[in-house]
C-alpha cells in the first residue's frame, strides 16, 4: 500500500522530536541511515542478544553524530487485518523505529526454517520495502539481520539506486539454520547440495500455521491492553503448571518396573572436533550446488552478498569462510566490534589497584576461580566443560572453582555437578551483573563447539583484563592468541581442556596481568568501530 506523504511529514516530525530529547541533531552533510533487523531495537541485548545490542548501539552513536537514522524490523509483528503494512513504533534514543506488519518471512530465522520459498524470493515484499527506503529518503540501508526480509530486498534495493553495507554476525547467508551447524550440534561442513537441511531443524514450526497463530496472538493483545493480558497468560501458566503437577503425581502412583526411578540422562558432550576442520571448511569446493530449495536458496544468499555495497565482517574467520563460498573479495573488509559496555570493562580494569598483578598464581592459597558466560545450548560446549571438571584428577580439581552464568535449562547440568563443591551455578545475567563480575575470576572458559563469529563472551573477558581459555575453533581464534592472552585447545577434546586448565594450575602457562591482558590483545574502542562504519557507509554513499 501506497505511503502518504502526511504519514511521511509526521514521523519526521516525531523522529526529529525524539532527536533533540536524546540531545543530538541532524547537521547538514548526515546521512539518512536505514538499519534492517528483526529485533525491537530498544531491547537490546534482552531481545536478539549481542547482535541486537550491537545493532542498537551503533544506531544510536550514528544519531549521536548528527546523521537521521530510521530502524525498519520485519517477521516479528502481525495482525488478523490482512496485508502488509508499516507501523510506527517509537523513537528510541533519536532512532526512528518501524515494523513491517505481517511479513511472509518470520523472525527469528529458526521459525522461518521451513518458509525456505519465500526467504529465497518474495518479489512484493523486497518491493515494498524498496517503497519504504525511497520513501523515507535514505542515502544508504545497513543491513544487520535480515531474518524476516526476502534474501532478494539487498538486490532489489540496489537495482534502485540505494548503496547496501551488510554486517553479518553469524552465518544466516550460509545456512538457515544460522549458525551453520547439523542438527543444532556439529559444525555442517557439507549440506549436499541442500538434501542434508531437509531434516535439520525438526522443531521448526509450519510457517503458515505459525503466522496464523501470531496474529490472533498479537491482535488478542492489542485489543485487550498489556496489562489484561498479562494476567491472562499468567493464569493460563498456574493453570499449566497445576495440570502438570497432578500429571506428575499420577504417574508417580504408577509402579515403576525396575524399582527405582531412573534419573534423567546428562548432557551430550559432542566429539571432538577433526584436526584439519578450519581447513576444510576454508576450502571452495564443492559449496555452491543445488538439489533443491535448500540449495537454491544458498546460490541466492550468495548472490545477494556480491549485489551489496560492502560486507562489514566482524572476524576475519568469518570473512575467509564467506569468501570461500564464493562471496567476491572485493567486498570484504574486516571491521571489529566495538561496544561501550567493552569500554567501561578496559576502563574499571585499568583502574584496578592491581593492574599489574597477575590475575592468579600457584602459589596463591586459594583456588583458580573460573567461569563460564553463555547459555545451555550444545554448541555452547557447558557439556564439554562439565565432563572436563568431572575427569579431573583429584588434586587438580582441589586447585579449583568454577562458577556458571547460563541461562535457559541448565537444571540437567545441576543434576550432572551435584555434590561437587568447586562448581556452583548462579542462572542467568545482565549487563549490569556482567560488569560487576571480573573481580569474582580469574579467567574464563569458552569451550565452544560451533563456530562462532566475534563472541562477544570473549570480546568482553578480555576488555577486562582476564585471559580465555578458549576452543580452537571459528571466530575466537582472531583473538585468543595461544600462551599469550590465553590458551586454545582442540574444540571437545577434553582432556585437552583439563590439561590447558592444568597448565594453569602448574604455572606452565602463568596468567598474565590486567595490563598485559590489554597489550597482547587487539582491542577495538567503541568510537574507533563507529568511525570505521560511519566511513564506510560515506565511502559508499560518495561512490553511489
Amino acid at each position: 500500500m501506497p505511503i502518504d506523504s502526511g504519514q511521511l511529514l509526521e514521523w519526521e516530525r516525531q523522529i526529529a522530536r525524539g532527536e533533540q530529547l536524546a540531545g543530538a541533531s541532524s547537521r547538514p552533510d548526515g546521512l539518512r541511515i536505514v538499519v534492517l533487523g528483526w529485533a525491537r531495537l530498544s531491547r537490546q541485548a534482552i531481545e536478539g542478544s549481542g547482535l541486537n545490542l550491537s545493532a542498537s548501539e551503533l544506531a544510536c552513536e550514528l544519531v549521536r553524530r548528527g546523521n537521521r537514522v530510521m530502524y525498519l524490523r520485519s517477521g516479528m509483528d502481525y495482525s488478523v487485518r490482512p496485508g502488509m503494512r508499516f507501523s510506527f513504533t517509537e523513537v528510541w534514543r533519536g532512532v526512528g523505529c518501524f515494523s513491517l506488519i505481517n511479513s511472509p518471512n518470520l523472525a527469528p530465522g529458526n521459525f522461518n526454517f521451513r518458509n525456505i520459498a519465500a526467504q529465497t524470493s518474495h518479489v512484493r515484499q523486497a518491493e515494498l520495502v524498496v517503497e519504504w527506503v525511497r520513501a523515507v529518503r535514505a542515502d544508504i540501508v545497513h543491513v544487520q539481520a535480515l531474518e524476516g526480509f526476502s534474501l532478494d530486498t539487498i538486490e532489489a534495493l540496489r537495482m534502485s539506486g540505494i548503496p547496501v553495507v551488510v554486517t553479518p554476525h553469524n552465518y544466516y547467508y550460509l545456512c538457515p539454520q544460522i549458525d551453520l551447524l547439523a542438527n543444532e550440534r556439529t559444525v555442517c561442513e557439507d549440506y549436499e547440495g541442500g538434501a542434508r537441511c531437509v531434516d535439520c531443524l525438526h522443531h521448526a514450526p509450519d510457517p503458515a500455521a505459525h503466522m496464523a497463530w501470531r496474529k490472533r496472538y498479537q491482535s488478542a493483545e492489542r485489543l485487550m491492553g498489556p496489562d489484561a493480558w498479562s494476567q491472562i497468560k499468567l493464569r493460563g501458566r498456574e493453570l499449566t503448571n497445576r495440570l502438570s503437577a497432578l500429571a506428575v503425581s499420577a504417574r508417580q502412583d504408577v509402579p515403576i518396573l525396575g524399582g527405582t526411578p531412573q534419573p534423567p540422562p546428562r548432557p551430550a558432550v559432542l566429539p571432538a572436533r577433526p584436526i584439519d576442520r578450519h581447513e576444510r571448511l576454508l576450502a571452495p569446493a564443492g559449496k555452491l550446488h543445488a538439489c533443491n530449495d535448500y540449495g537454491r536458496r544458498r546460490l541466492a544468499s550468495i548472490a545477494a552478498l556480491n549485489a551489496a555495497s560492502r560486507i562489514m565482517c566482524p572476524s576475519r574467520f568469518l570473512m575467509k569462510l564467506h569468501a570461500s563460498f564464493g562471496v567476491h573479495e572485493a567486498s570484504l573488509v574486516h571491521v571489529p566490534l566495538g561496544q561501550p559496555h567493552f569500554d567501561l570493562l578496559r576502563a574499571a580494569a585499568a583502574d584496578s589497584p592491581f593492574a599489574h598483578a597477575p590475575a592468579w598464581r600457584p602459589t596463591d592459597q586459594r583456588p583458580l576461580r573460573l567461569a563460564y558466560f553463555g547459555n545451555c545450548y550444545p554448541n555452547k560446549g557447558l557439556a564439554t566443560l562439565c565432563e572436563a571438571m568431572e575427569r579431573m584428577p583429584v588434586e587438580l580439581a582441589r586447585r579449583v572453582h568454577l562458577v556458571v552464568r547460563a541461562a535457559g535449562d541448565h537444571g540437567p547440568f545441576r543434576r550432572w555437578m551435584e555434590g561437587r563443591l568447586n562448581v556452583s551455578f548462579l542462572g542467568g545475567y545482565d549487563l549490569g551483573q556482567l560488569l560487576s563480575a571480573p573481580s569474582e575470576y580469574d579467567a574464563v572458559v569458552f569451550p565452544n563447539m560451533g563456530l562462532e563469529n566475534s563472541p562477544f563472551v570473549v570480546l568482553e573477558a578480555l576488555h577486562a583484563g582476564r585471559s580465555v581459555i578458549a576452543s580452537d575453533l571459528g571466530g575466537s581464534t582472531d583473538f585468543v592468541q595461544h600462551r599469550s592472552n590465553g590458551l586454545l585447545f582442540r574444540a571437545g577434546d577434553v582432556d585437552a581442556l583439563v590439561g590447558a586448565i592444568g597448565d594453569v594450575v602448574s604455572g606452565e602457562f602463568a596468567l598474565p596481568s590486567i595490563r598485559e591482558v590489554h597489550r597482547r590483545s587487539t582491542l577495538v574502542s567503541f568510537a574507533a568501530y563507529a568511525n570505521a562504519a560511519e566511513e564506510i557507509f560515506r565511502g559508499v554513499h560518495a561512490a553511489q
